[in-house]
């Protein structure tokens, strides 16, 4: 169901980084392979030629690998697969700078696998590059060729690693600022939406009561004076009646207007969050929301947003708030990556009891391959009255 406030507020992280990586990957297979292909054309056989076949399969799954339209599993797979055509790149091309791909595979796999994934991998690499170079040249040749490697790779693995961190800590600086501000927001709109009812009363205690006293002074002067006299102090009451009507509805117009902008709210929330991309869905009816809603539907989105970010690396994030009756339903899905069961911490928990004390629920699903559905209702301010 698509609606009027439906859109994407924050651009993801910059696609830069990224293509300089693909494109450096890129020029170092193409650079390996000149030597394997000079000595294919002076003795074009296909034992000389075979080292195409695992170098396309290279490309081919670091392109993947690299990939933004990917799931995170895929990508992992695609990883995978590069460090075995790697492998089998550096068997059948004999000599050169063959082994120079496991050092691209080492150099992504911090971006792709977390804890001991990637010294996991540059270990097989080395170990693998070690039997392939010592079944050829031997033991002592083995030795120095992958000790060489090794070094090159813990050097990309332990620089990706550093990069990796680096952009993970300005996304959660990134996400707390954007928090800061909406949670700003949030609290500037409670406080106006105060002001406003102070006043209210204020005219209704104060300008209110006056009138109501100065128009029953009229009515007792009214009964005891002469005919102009009468007709004046008629006069007087008839515009007190009428400045007492104005101040109420005055009154009434301020109560009913007491509502938040939710849209602008979450705007200031998702616009500043780098990764994941989050798509807002909102229904019109929805927009003016009252105090208490607009602050568990804050808090929902803020805390969607957190775990996609910090406990899935998810890339998108789909929120949906729609009116059903006197119901406000309320969902975030991701496509993070999770390898853990879901533990309902204190966020979570506290959303529960935001929900539960506007009247209605919430609900945590897991997703096929291992994304998070956050689901919840609430009953809106009439409902409730």
């Amino acid at each position: 169901m698509a609606y009027a406030g439906e859109g994407a507020y924050n651009a993801g992280v910059s696609p830069a980084p990224i293509t300089l990586l693909r494109s450096a990957g890129l020029v170092a297979a193409t650079l390996t392979a000149v030597a394997p292909a000079v000595r294919a054309a002076q003795s074009p056989r296909i034992e000389a030629m075979a080292f195409a076949v695992p170098l396309i399969c290279f490309i081919a799954a670091f392109l993947v690998a690299l990939g933004e339209g990917y799931q995170m599993r895929h990508r992992q797979a695609a990883l995978l697969v590069e460090a075995a055509a790697a492998i089998a790149f550096a068997a059948l091309s004999r000599g050169g700078f063959s082994g120079v791909l496991v050092v691209v595979t080492a150099g992504q796999a911090p971006f792709l696998f977390s804890g001991a994934g990637p010294l996991t991998i540059v270990a097989t690499q080395t170990l693998a590059l070690a039997s392939v170079v010592g079944a050829r040249a031997g033991a002592s040749q083995a030795l120095v060729a992958t000790g060489g490697y090794l070094g090159f790779q813990l050097f990309a693995t332990g620089a990706a690693m550093l990069a990796q961190r680096e952009a993970k800590t300005r996304a959660e600086l990134a996400l707390t600022n954007a928090e800061l501000l909406a949670t700003r927001e949030v609290f500037a709109s409670t406080a106006r939406e105060a002001e406003r009812l102070r006043i209210a009363r204020d005219l209704h205690d104060t300008i209110g009561h006056r009138l109501t006293a100065l128009r029953l002074q009229l009515e007792v002067a009214k009964n005891s004076a002469g005919v102009q006299q009468e007709q004046a102090i008629e006069t007087s009451s008839e515009v007190a009646r009428i400045l007492l009507g104005e101040v109420r509805e005055v009154v009434s117009t301020m109560r009913k207007d007491s509502s938040i902008d939710l849209e602008a709210v979450l705007s200031h929330l998702v616009r500043a969050v780098p990764r994941p991309k989050i798509t807002l869905a909102i229904d019109p009816t929805v927009h003016g929301a009252d105090a208490a809603l607009t602050q568990a539907i804050f808090r929902f989105v803020q805390e969607a947003a957190t775990n996609a970010a910090r406990h899935a690396s998810a890339e998108a994030l789909f929120v949906e708030i729609a009116r059903e009756g006197d119901l406000v339903r309320v969902s975030a899905r991701d496509d993070g990556q999770r390898t853990t069961s879901i533990r309902e911490g204190n966020g979570l928990r506290g959303l529960r009891e935001r929900f539960e004390e506007l009247g209605g629920s919430f609900e945590i699903d897991r997703l096929d391959g291992g994304g998070l559905m956050l689901r919840a209702l609430a009953r809106t301010k009439a409902a409730r009255s």
